[in-house]
């Protein structure tokens, strides 16, 4: 897997501290900041060996609308989305239906047109289920090994945070929650 939680704390936080290049024909990678985010909930669920090093993954993201607008813009990279993504007005509790979804190879924005436009100033919470791959190569998160004692492998999950982009998700995302789950074989 190839970065999972980096797109994931930086799906809508990315954009806040930059501006836009001066070339018109420069490919931009940052995010419209139509929606900013308020609070995440993350659950992974990993599988080593009996499923070949992937993993499940589910995030619920509460945002607010900055603007009046039909798409919702997020990054990804390297996951493959499951199903419909759901998008609910947390006002009136009413579910916004997702009507196209596109993917860009190479900005990895995954875009979210709706049927009906977000309102400025309201809440909403988008809930996205998704597979990746624990890759090996330490980028993003990632999967790690050592042997034990008796010669037996045992398997790890690694991010790399760096104190900066820690400090720049924090300062934009109120709360964010983590929950990895992990199974165990009993003989």
């Amino acid at each position: 897997m190839n970065r999972i939680l980096l797109p994931i704390t930086m799906l809508l936080c990315g954009p806040l501290a930059a501006e836009r290049p001066a070339d018109p024909e420069a490919i931009e990678y940052r995010l419209p900041i139509t929606v900013l985010p308020s609070h995440y909930t993350i659950r992974l669920v990993p599988y080593f060996e009996d499923r070949n090093f992937t993993f499940d993954g589910e995030v619920e993201i509460t945002v607010n609308s900055t603007t009046d607008a039909s798409t919702i813009t997020l990054h990804y990279e390297d996951m493959d989305i499951i199903g419909i993504p759901t998008v609910a007005s947390l006002a009136g509790f009413q579910e916004l239906e997702v009507v196209n979804t596109t993917y860009d190879d190479v900005t990895n924005f995954f875009k979210m047109e709706l049927n009906e436009t977000l309102r400025r100033g309201q809440e909403y919470l988008i809930h996205i289920k998704y597979v990746g791959n624990l890759n090996a190569a330490g980028l993003g998160f990632y999967r790690s090994y050592y042997n034990t004692s008796y010669n037996e492998i045992r398997y790890g999950l690694l991010y790399p945070v760096s104190k900066n982009r820690l400090a720049r998700v924090l300062r934009v995302c109120s709360a964010f929650i983590l929950s990895v789950v992990h199974t165990y074989l009993l003989e």
